[in-house]
């Protein structure tokens, strides 16, 4: 459990904003992250990856940019937010299939 607590940015949450951490994964995923700098969005990623099976391949980091229908529509743009997770869901193929088996 604090493993989990720690990866959504401890006691302090963490600041989720306009910056994207997309990282392509061995299993032919995906897993995007906003944070509200560069760094924030890197570190969340990092924190995920230490507890996750497959591998990153690639990452690359995005900025949203205040030009456009984000310019004049305000809830497109994303103001920096210190958020404090309160739920996740964890999607388990493995464990999906042990049930299945077992039923079977």
């Amino acid at each position: 459990m604090e493993t989990i607590k720690k990866i959504a940015g401890g006691v302090n949450g963490y600041m989720w904003g306009r910056f994207r951490c997309t990282v392509n994964l061995s299993n032919s995923r995906q897993l995007a992250v906003y944070g509200a700098t560069k760094a924030e969005a890197e570190n969340r990623m990092d924190e995920i990856l230490k507890v996750i099976e497959p591998k990153e391949l690639t990452r690359s980091i995005t900025e949203e940019e205040k030009r456009g229908q984000r310019k004049d529509g305000k809830p497109l743009f994303k103001e920096s937010t210190r958020v404090y997770p309160g739920y996740f869901t964890v999607v388990s193929s493995k464990k999906f299939l042990m049930n299945m088996t077992e039923k079977i």
